[in-house]
């Protein structure tokens, strides 16, 4: 055979296999042989949530499969909502079986998982759902450019301002923007400035309360509890409605703030000879507020834009919804692993209190510190040992009149009895300053 035509016979062969090769690769179809790459049929599927469903939350977790390509063929994996990126995953990050968490717009919102090999086209899957979130971050837009646009034309931006406060659609985030914006456009402003700046003070102190579900549980002596005393009884079923409520006592640095900016009464406090008194001691900034009394507490907390709990809900939030527990931990022995307390000395051998927050062991699960221990803390109601006999069974607002007001928790001189969930104490109301070293509070909010 002439020589010419075996080398034309070679080249067509090896032509055909290169172009087979490209195809492939174009393709994403890897080499006949590689175990690693991606094989025909390759594709993501995502497994939820479900196409059409329903999202109601501003969050979503979205899981999806990788089939027919292993992940080292994947160069990078990617997860869009409404043509948006909003994760992407690269190298050790991708796997078989992956998922993450995504914010929620408001309405029709398609969510796509794109897989891009390293070698070939790339893989997509995508489901449509109906989403009933509150958007905020759409939201947050909308509200600000309405506001940018309305306010200057408004003759009551007090009404406005209070319109937007009052309204529960719009999330934390767009009433923050709203009210900064209002701040620093009226720097001057005397008549709604005070009140606005109020909200937004409770707006960021909304980031560190713990919300408690409203709800129906038993209040007072707890069955089986022997250290209950009389005013515990009878024990009776109370519905409260849901609150938020602080996950630390009020420290010394957060009233000091109050005090600056002439939201509180110094002289309610101040007490020069009292050495276990917190207020203006530089080495206790984060130690509870104590040595305050009733008036001074609700100031503080009206400043911030809350209140006092009611004793209905300071016990519900204390027995975290479980009306069988006896502590704010549960039903373990109260020691000095879990609250600062007199286990054989004040204060846990320290005779004062400790920073807020220091024993994380007697948390309750909701996450708030402190609920038995460290100081006692004042309620909005007034204290009547009887009470329990006549209480409303919704959202109880204690007696009109009493000896004083209501204190919950137990302080650092108490023993293992004050500390108990269902434990009643109260504190005189009288408005002059209080030198009772184991008495503090913290608020709550609607």
């Amino acid at each position: 055979m002439d020589t010419r035509i075996r080398w034309i016979r070679f080249g067509s062969v090896a032509a055909a296999f290169a172009l087979a090769f490209v195809w492939q690769v174009w393709a994403g179809v890897e080499p006949s042989g590689s175990q690693t790459g991606r094989a025909s049929g390759a594709k993501v599927v995502i497994v939820a949530p479900e196409a059409g469903a329903v999202i109601d939350t501003e969050e979503v977790t979205v899981a999806w499969n990788l089939q027919g390509i292993s992940p080292d063929a994947a160069q990078s994996v990617a997860v869009f909502r409404n043509g948006k990126v909003q994760k992407t995953f690269t190298g050790s990050q991708i796997a078989k079986e992956m998922s993450c968490i995504i914010t929620m717009g408001r309405g029709e919102q398609v969510v796509e998982v794109v897989v891009t090999p390293a070698a070939g086209r790339e893989i997509r899957e995508s489901v449509t759902l109906q989403s009933e979130a509150s958007g905020y971050r759409a939201l947050l837009v909308e509200k600000t450019r309405e506001y940018e646009k309305t306010h200057t034309r408004v003759t009551n931006d007090c009404a406005t301002m209070a319109e937007i406060h009052g309204d529960e659609s719009i999330p934390g985030p767009a009433k923050k923007a709203v009210f900064e914006q209002f701040l620093k456009d009226r720097p001057d402003d005397r008549e709604c400035r005070p009140q606005v700046e109020q909200w937004l003070r409770y707006l960021k102190d909304r980031e560190n309360m713990v919300l408690v579900p409203g709800g129906t549980y038993r209040m007072g002596c707890t069955q089986g509890d022997p250290l209950c005393e009389a005013d515990e009884s009878p024990p009776h079923y109370v519905t409260v409605s849901s609150f938020h409520m602080d996950a630390y006592e009020v420290t010394v640095a957060q009233f000091e703030a109050c005090v600056h900016a002439k939201g509180c009464n110094e002289n309610f406090v101040i007490v020069t000879d009292q050495p276990q008194c917190n207020y203006g001691r530089d080495d206790r900034m984060t130690h509870p507020m104590n040595c305050v009394n009733w008036y001074a507490a609700e100031q503080y907390c009206k400043w911030r834009g809350k209140r006092l709990p009611t004793e209905a809900e300071w016990e519900r939030a204390a027995r975290d919804a479980n009306s069988d527990n006896i502590y704010a931990w549960g039903n373990a022995p109260a020691t000095c692993d879990r609250a600062v307390m007199n286990e054989d000395w004040a204060g846990c051998f320290r005779d004062k209190t400790w920073p807020v927050g220091k024993k994380p062991k007697g948390k309750t699960l909701s996450g708030l510190y402190d609920m038995a221990g460290n100081v006692a803390e004042w309620c909005g109601d007034y204290y009547h040992s009887g009470f329990y006999r006549s209480s409303p069974g919704e959202d109880p607002q204690g007696p009109v009149a009493g000896l004083g007001r209501v204190l919950r928790g137990g302080g650092w001189t108490d023993p293992a009895g004050r500390l108990r969930a269902s434990d009643r104490h109260f504190g005189s109301d009288t408005n002059s300053v209080l030198t009772d070293p184991t008495t503090g509070f913290r608020c709550a909010g609607d």
